[in-house]
C-alpha cells in the first residue's frame, strides 16, 4: 500500500491511521495435525491395528502392485486423494511391522477367538 499523505484529495487521502493487524482466524488451522491428534492416532493404530482393506492393500503393495491398491484403496475410501494419501501412509510403513502385522493377521482369526470357556469333562466316582 502506498504512503499516506495528509491530503484532501488524490487515491490516498485522508488522515493517517494505523493499520489494525487481526489475528488468523481458528478456520485458518482446520486440518492441520497437532500433537495431540498425532499422539491419539499413533496411539489407536498400535492398539487396534490396521484395518482388514488395509492389511489387504498392503499385500498389493508388497507384490509392487502400487495401481491395483490405489484402485482398491480408492473403493473404500471414496475419494482419489484420500486413495493417494492412504497408499502414501500404507507404504511408508517400516517392513518389519508389516510383517508382524501380516504374520499377525494369518495366525491369528478373530472368529477362532471366543470369549466362551472351553467345556471341561468332569468325572464323578
Amino acid at each position: 500500500m502506498a504512503i499516506r499523505y495528509p491530503m484532501a484529495v488524490g487515491l490516498n487521502k485522508g488522515y493517517k491511521v494505523t493499520k489494525n493487524v487481526s489475528k488468523p482466524r481458528q478456520c485458518r488451522r482446520r486440518g492441520r495435525l497437532t500433537k495431540h491428534t498425532k499422539f491419539v492416532r499413533d496411539m489407536i493404530r498400535e492398539v487396534c491395528g490396521f484395518a482388514p482393506y488395509e492389511r489387504r492393500a498392503m499385500e498389493l503393495l508388497k507384490v509392487s502392485k502400487d495401481k491395483r491398491a490405489l484402485k482398491f484403496i480408492k473403493k473404500r475410501v471414496g475419494t482419489h486423494i484420500r486413495a493417494k494419501r492412504k497408499r502414501e501412509e500404507l507404504s511408508n510403513i517400516p517392513h518389519p511391522t508389516l510383517s508382524a502385522v501380516l504374520l499377525d493377521e494369518n495366525s491369528q482369526d478373530i472368529r477362532s477367538l471366543s470369549l466362551r470357556p472351553s467345556p471341561t469333562r468332569v468325572s464323578v466316582l
